[in-house]
């Protein structure tokens, strides 16, 4: 069985900690230790920075993960 990529190492998890660190510096260095969307969501939710920053972040992990989701799907078609 392959191994795991570590959330950091994703897209999703490049794509989160970059904004991240561009939308509030400081949630950027929260987030180095998180190891799922899940958890960075609840990361987020916990911080001390602004709803709007809260708010964009999650929403930018929603939908890096649906595209995700879409590509995998179009390419199980593809195969198909």
């Amino acid at each position: 069985m392959a191994n795991k990529k570590k959330f950091k190492d994703t897209t999703v998890g490049k794509m989160l900690l970059g904004a991240a660190g561009l939308i509030n510096p400081t949630l950027g260095s929260v987030l180095q230790g998180v190891t799922s969307p899940k958890e960075a969501i609840a990361e987020i939710g916990k911080s001390k920075i602004s709803n709007e920053d809260k708010i964009r972040l999650q929403q930018l992990i929603y939908d890096q993960q649906n595209k995700e989701i879409e590509a995998i799907t179009t390419r199980w078609q593809a195969d198909a």
